[in-house]
């Protein structure tokens, strides 16, 4: 099989930006690792891959892959139907930020019956956490309390006075902890947040939790190993590294959590990844965070006989076709 494999970061999509600054970099060494991974687990399995790369980037695969240069960011749509037909099936890795993955999912929907990740319908849905918050809370998930502020204002004050610090401050279409901030008081969010739309929710201590899966129209969700994320500051900070999780009790709760989660979203195929907290206090208060409607950086991290039977697992979706 063919695979087109694009990551935004290292296909094209900043190649205007250089010199990159410390936050693009950071993003960057994050899509590389995901990119990196996932080819290798491909590869390994037999399987041929079409590679959109920043031209200005240097980025080897063994022989077995076609290399697509892209220099600006403008070209990445053309470049990218331009090799859609030589392909089998298209995994598409982008952050959400200002409708990013939405946008890719969109150029390419012509050629959807190939896709192994999300198609744009699920992408727009996941991508504004304000409206994912709303979906999973109606559907009995538990969610922290959250409000939206929109251009600074909150769209209902009597429940923005109900909130209890600590409070966390995240765009609604943000991807890692780009743009979040923590506060210990309501007084301290207005001077961060005045243009846009954000999301202020309260901070739910607790274990920090990544739980992906390969979802089928078809067939059981196939859950990887729960993952602790770890961040270069507590509590919240740029994401450093995952890491298995020792506790089962822990593991136990954060698949619980996840299970009930995949059964309430709408039907879709591809890598999902889910984020929570296990809190410290009790199973009752296990929440989760937000969804990610890709690949995402604690894939790079598992441990590579599981890498691969994701990896399998998505190419063998190319045969489930029909997302009407």
């Amino acid at each position: 099989m063919k695979i087109l494999v694009f990551e935004w970061l290292m296909g094209g999509g900043v190649s205007d930006q250089y010199p990159l600054d410390e936050a693009t970099l950071e993003f960057l060494e994050q899509g590389r690792m995901m990119l990196s991974r996932v080819c290798e687990d491909f590869l390994e399995q037999g399987h041929q891959l079409v590679v959109p790369v920043d031209r200005q980037q240097t980025f080897e695969l063994p022989e077995t892959y076609q290399r697509v240069d892209v220099k600006h960011p403008s070209r990445v749509p053309v470049r990218l139907r331009a090799v859609v037909d030589q392909v089998d099936a298209i995994l598409l890795i982008a952050p959400e930020t200002d409708g990013c993955l939405e946008n890719v999912c969109a150029w390419l929907a012509p050629w959807k019956e190939k896709f192994i990740s999300p198609d744009v319908t699920f992408v727009r849905l996941a991508a504004d956490k304000w409206n994912c918050q709303h979906l999973l809370t109606q559907a009995g998930i538990n969610c922290p309390k959250s409000i939206l502020f929109d251009d600074g204002v909150p769209v209902d004050e009597q429940i923005f006075n109900s909130l209890k610090g600590p409070l966390v401050i995240k765009p609604i279409d943000g991807a890692g902890s780009e743009g979040v901030s923590i506060v210990e008081k309501q007084n301290d969010i207005h001077p961060l947040i005045q243009a846009g739309k954000f999301i202020v929710q309260e901070f739910v201590e607790g274990i920090a939790v990544s739980v992906s899966a390969v979802v089928s129209l078809e067939n059981a969700p196939l859950f990887l190993q729960p993952m602790e994320q770890v961040f270069k500051r507590h509590p919240i900070g740029p994401f450093s590294h995952s890491t298995p999780i020792a506790d089962p009790n822990v593991v136990e709760r954060a698949k619980t959590l996840a299970v009930k989660t995949f059964a309430k979203l709408p039907p879709t195929h591809g890598y999902v990844s889910l984020d929570m907290v296990i809190s410290s206090r009790s199973a009752a208060a296990d929440c989760v965070i937000e969804i990610n409607p890709r690949l995402t950086t604690s894939y790079a991290f598992q441990e590579s006989s599981i890498r691969l039977q994701a990896a399998r697992t998505m190419a063998n979706l190319v045969a489930c076709t029909d997302l009407t």
